[in-house]
């Protein structure tokens, strides 16, 4: 009886102890990092492993911004000031360089919790091209 006690509390030991091991935060990109990874070389060191660096290399089919373009943050303001609302407002945002029809275009889509809308934003005048407010289902 005294044995299994003891084989009792030992495995409540370890399972505490390994319960109580503080988790290690991982890096996870945001959406302006599609930007960075599309256009350039970028170094991240991730906190779980000190000595580990990874590398993301530059998308060769990704389409390159010409000169005088806007920015994505840019467009994601453009698309957020035609709906009315502040970042701090949306969740989901979600904003990607594309082509479409020969244009080079920011597709920006997000929601409020009430509506979801998709944006297209000219990538060099930075007016918009497509403007859709859906009723979220």
């Amino acid at each position: 009886m005294k044995r299994l006690i003891a084989i009792t509390l030992a495995v409540l030991m370890c399972a505490a102890f390994v319960g109580c091991r503080k988790a290690q935060p991982v890096s996870q990109p945001d959406i302006h990092d599609y930007e960075k990874a599309n256009n350039q070389s970028v170094n991240e060191t991730v906190s779980n492993a000190p000595a580990t660096t990874e590398t993301f290399s530059p998308n060769p089919n990704a389409p390159t911004l010409p000169e005088g373009a806007i920015t994505s943050d840019e467009a994601v303001d453009v698309a957020l000031k035609k709906a009315n609302l502040k970042k701090a407002d949306v969740i989901g945002l979600w904003c990607e360089l594309d082509y479409d029809d020969g244009r080079l275009i920011y597709e920006v889509d997000f929601s409020d919790g009430k509506y979801d809308y998709d944006c297209d934003v000219d990538a060099k005048s930075g007016k918009i091209l497509k403007y859709d407010k859906e009723f979220d289902d």
